[in-house]
């Protein structure tokens, strides 16, 4: 972690409100249920830490999820296109970012509510300063607490324990691929067959997967691009027991990330994978 010089002479010279989020944070109301407690003490931790580097915008984003928190909002870890992540990192941030979402829905919150906010807080802080990336101490410290989180709830729960709450819910998962290309990488490889495993949890799963393609090149081409990916997503949940029930092309129709000049964009060469329990007749 480091000071953002620029950001800082940027609140100087607007008069912006930059890092008052950190007050108020410090002045909300406690949270009712330990999880909670434990998010709002974790989210405030890391605001104050980004506040006294100056680093006034991530020290307000912390606040506004510590206040969240101090509100028993419930809230999922940051989406993986709210940072702007270096390319190569995508597919193993997207794993990351699974395995806190399903431990949630496999009841780790109501297990191991400390450990389970720990591991939010964690994957959060690996976010932001892998989205700086010139800290590697700093990336390894956020990265190794949100692993010793994670084992530690593995270890909570018996091989094949069914998840809890998924009835009414639905997961999406990123898988992220490479510039004009359909292959997958090996991490992106052991992310769909970990996504297969959560599958099997479901009673009457359905499975959608949805092929994009960044604005770089034709439409028609990226529809066709799209419709590869999609593939080769379905192919190796195949690959791994689930069988979609839709594969899906939107082509560069549908941006996480907006794109006018239609330039190279990491963050929409992916697929969606959308799982659901079945709708009771």
């Amino acid at each position: 972690m480091s000071p953002k010089a620029p950001l800082s002479l940027f609140c100087a010279l607007a008069l912006a409100a930059c890092g008052l989020q950190l007050q108020e944070a410090e002045q909300a109301a406690p949270a009712t249920d330990e999880h909670g407690e434990a998010l709002y003490e974790g989210y405030l931790g890391l605001s104050k830490l980004e506040f006294d580097e100056g680093d006034y915008r991530d020290s307000d984003y912390f606040a506004e999820r510590a206040m969240l928190a101090g509100a028993d909002q419930k809230f999922e870890p940051q989406l993986i296109s709210a940072r702007d992540l270096p390319a190569d990192k995508l597919n193993e941030m997207a794993s990351a970012r699974r395995k806190v979402i399903t431990a949630v829905y496999r009841g780790s919150v109501n297990k191991l509510p400390r450990v389970s906010a720990e591991a939010q807080v964690r994957f959060d802080c690996w976010m932001q300063e892998q989205e700086e990336n010139f800290q590697p101490d700093d990336i390894a410290a956020c990265r190794e607490g949100f692993e010793t989180a994670m084992k530690r709830i593995d270890a909570a729960f018996a091989p094949g324990e069914p998840f809890r709450g998924v009835t009414d819910d639905r997961l999406v998962f990123d898988v992220f691929f490479d510039f004009d290309k359909d292959e997958l990488s090996a991490v992106a490889k052991d992310h769909l067959a970990a996504i297969a495993e959560i599958t099997r949890s479901y009673e009457k799963p359905v499975v959608t997967v949805l092929g994009n393609a960044d604005q770089v090149g034709a439409t028609d081409y990226n529809l066709d691009l799209s419709q590869r990916r999609a593939k080769a997503v379905a192919k190796e949940l195949e690959a791994n027991g689930i069988t979609p029930d839709a594969v899906l092309a939107r082509g560069d129709q549908a941006p996480s990330v907006a794109n006018p000049e239609r330039a190279p964009e990491a963050m929409n060469r992916r697929a969606l994978i959308v799982v659901r329990e079945a709708t009771p007749n």
